[in-house]
């Protein structure tokens, strides 16, 4: 009978582990799902297109607006650089900083390196004025005669840095007939 105690005693231990153990295990799940649903929930769209965007110098004009320190746009912009280098001749293109500057930004950085594009600023204001965009990395195709062809992401989840979606994009515009479906935009509220 004097084991009882001790035996209890290690009974209690035990479901004290088990017990700690599970709810961690729970805690884990638990952030896991978070993280995935903020990963696969994309941004606000653009429910219109711009005007006057027609391409100047080439077939046809992408114009990327972006948030300066948003890191799923680094994705974007890495897949319109490749893109753009696909394709140096046919498309031109425009970044558009909405909101804060970019100086000193890793996205400006890619951005300045995309061959031949254009880099501007503006508020995040005149961003959703001009071009009804609320979340960083909206992207629009236009062709030269300024009829918007292409208007979504170019990821397929925040900060999946693959330009197979962007290089599918352009490549389905260039031959002549964009098959796929608009993708949804991923990345940060556009704000000032």
């Amino acid at each position: 009978m004097s084991n009882m105690p001790q035996i209890r005693t290690k009974r209690r231990r035990v479901l004290g582990v088990v017990t700690a153990c599970l709810a961690w295990a729970g805690c884990l799940g638990f952030g896991w799902h978070a993280a995935m649903v903020y990963e696969t929930t994309p941004g606000k769209q653009a429910a219109r297109a711009p005007l006057g965007q027609a391409a100047q110098n080439s077939a046809f004009r992408c114009v990327v607006v972006a948030h300066a320190l948003c890191p799923c746009t680094r994705a974007t912009l890495r897949g319109i650089k490749a893109a753009i280098e696909t394709y140096p001749n046919d498309f031109e293109c425009e970044i558009v900083f909405a909101g804060m500057s970019p100086d000193g930004s890793e996205n400006l950085d890619i951005a300045e390196s995309i061959p031949g594009a254009k880099v501007t600023r503006m508020s995040a204001s005149d961003a959703a004025k001009k071009f009804d965009a609320h979340t960083s990395g909206q992207t629009y195709i236009f062709d030269r005669n300024g009829k918007e062809i292409y208007s979504g992401g170019v990821t397929s989840q925040r900060g999946l840095d693959d330009p197979r979606y962007a290089l599918e994009i352009f490549k389905e515009i260039y031959e002549g007939g964009l098959k796929v479906k608009p993708l949804s935009v991923y990345g940060c509220a556009l704000g000032d």
